[in-house]
Order: C-alpha cells, then structure tokens, then sequence
C-alpha cells in the first residue's frame, strides 16, 4: 500500500525516500537508504560468489578437456588394436596416431610421412588404397590372439629406452619418467583381412601398454607386406 507525504500528502511507493511532488525527504529516509544499501550488498555479494563458482567450473572443465584431449587411447589393449587397424581400412589418419600413446605421435607423423613426401596424411591414404587393391573395398579385417606375454618391468624398461631415443632425435618434450607404465602386454596375433578381392593371413606381434589408465599399441602393423597365407 502506498504511503502519504506529510507535508503535502502525495502518495509516494513505500521505498520512496523523498516526496515526488515537493521533493522533501520523509522521515525515515535513512533507514531506506541503509536497507537499499544492504540489499545491493547481499546483491552483489551473490553475484560475485556465482560468478566465482561459474569461472571454477569453467577452469575445471578446461583443465579437464586440456589434460585429456591427448589422453586418446583405448579402455583396453582390444580396443586399442580394433581402432589400429579400423583406422588404416578406413583412411582415418587422427585415429591411427590415437591409437599410440602421445610421446610417439609425432616422431610417427613425420617418419611416416617421409614415405609419401612429408605428408602423413598422403601415408594413410596411400595404405588404404593398397588395402583396397589388395582385398577390395568391402575389406574388413579380424583377428585372434595366439599368445599372450605379460612383459616385466625391466623388458618394458628396456623397450621403452630404446623408443625414446628414437623419440629424442625429433623432439626433447617427452621424457620416459613422465609415462609410468601401468601394464603391458606382447601379444601374438594372427590377423585375417578379408574382401571381394582376396584374403590374406597374417601373423604379427604386438607390444601393448598401458598409460593413465588408457591403452596404446607400440609398434606398427603392416596390413600387406606381412601376409603368409593367400587364400583367394
């Protein structure tokens, strides 16, 4: 409900602090104030604690998408060699490198890339084209594991010193100590590419480890030069 001026009697709203028609303040102008004061205080002060709380979240959610966005891998060695092999039938450069941890991504990017004019791009586009020639454009490619060897530290040492020498001569930002190992496997595949074309066996073994909790391949597989069984 509205209120009155006392000295000319206008109705003024109940926060009014001075009369509109003859402009004199009301008695208890200050009491107003200090409780408009207070209220844009306690305003405010949300505002700041929702605005701190929206750029945490937002920080998080960066930091998040920052330390992950290298962290492609595989939630097993299974997967990991599925999107190996997947990635050269289907001419998936970004997948073939996720399917190796990130401290060989880049030493295989340019060494690959040598054997199509730099290009590494060119390299996956080149092998799934033989792969095409080879077992037509239907080619799917399957595969069982023969034998499983669990790989002690010191063999994992061992193999992961030899890959960051190489590793070194390309580029000094990775360093083995930062990768600890959580596991790893030597695995024995017998893998079967299979088209309209022809169908081809192969045998292969596979190093396999594990790094923050996703799993990479550590050595290349060549689907053409490596068949031993031409069935077709």
């Amino acid at each position: 409900m509205a209120k009155e001026c006392r000295f000319c009697g206008a109705e003024m709203d109940d926060n009014a602090i001075k009369c509109p028609e003859c402009e004199k303040m009301v008695a208890n102008a200050e009491i107003i104030l200090d409780k408009q004061r207070q209220h844009i205080k306690k305003r405010n002060t949300i505002l700041l604690v929702v605005l701190i709380c929206i750029i945490f979240v937002v920080g998080m959610v960066i930091a998040y998408i920052v330390s992950n966005k290298d962290k492609s891998g595989a939630k097993s060695y299974v997967d990991a060699i599925d999107m190996n092999i997947a990635s050269m039938i289907d001419n998936n450069p970004t997948n073939f490198l996720k399917s190796y941890p990130i401290f060989m991504r880049d030493f295989l990017s340019e060494t690959l890339g040598l054997m199509t004019n730099d290009n590494f791009d060119e390299y996956i586009d080149s092998l799934s084209d033989e792969i095409v020639k080879a077992y037509g454009s239907d080619a799917v490619a399957s595969y069982e594991i023969k034998d499983k060897q669990h790989l002690d530290d010191e063999t994992i040492d061992e193999y992961l010193t030899s890959i960051f020498e190489y590793i070194s001569e390309y580029s000094e930002e990775y360093q083995m100590e930062d990768y600890p190992v959580e596991d790893a496997y030597q695995l024995g595949l017998e893998i079967t590419f299979n088209g309209s074309i022809g169908t081809q066996t192969m045998n292969t073994t596979v190093a396999v480890m594990k790094f923050d909790s996703s799993w990479y391949i550590m050595n290349i597989i060549n689907p053409i030069n490596n068949a031993v069984d031409d069935l077709q």
